[in-house]
């Protein structure tokens, strides 16, 4: 009888020792993974500006030919945005 108690309280002991490595090797991967996560969180981020300002040499690059945008360019834009909004609320109204 006691060898009996003996083999299987070595086979329980066995298992118990087998789940609580994987458990261990299971709660050290997570904890490398965790502090991985958090050390690229913490790092800080490259900001790039597309609107980066470059020194030019000589005039602005103005791709269209003289005389073809109107001199005053604000307020036409803004009479062009009033166009909109009228044709847009006739639209609406319909």
């Amino acid at each position: 009888m006691l060898s009996t108690n003996n083999t299987v309280s070595s086979a329980f002991s066995t298992t118990t020792r087998i789940f609580i490595d994987v458990g261990r090797t299971l709660t050290t991967i997570s904890v490398v993974v965790l502090c991985g996560i958090a050390l690229c969180m913490l790092l800080p981020a490259r900001k790039v500006s597309a609107q980066k300002a470059v020194a030019h040499s000589g005039s602005v690059y103005d791709p269209y030919p003289p005389g073809i945008l109107p001199s005053d360019l604000n307020p036409e834009i803004e009479r062009v945005l009033r166009e909109i909004r009228v044709v847009e609320k006739r639209a609406l109204a319909r």
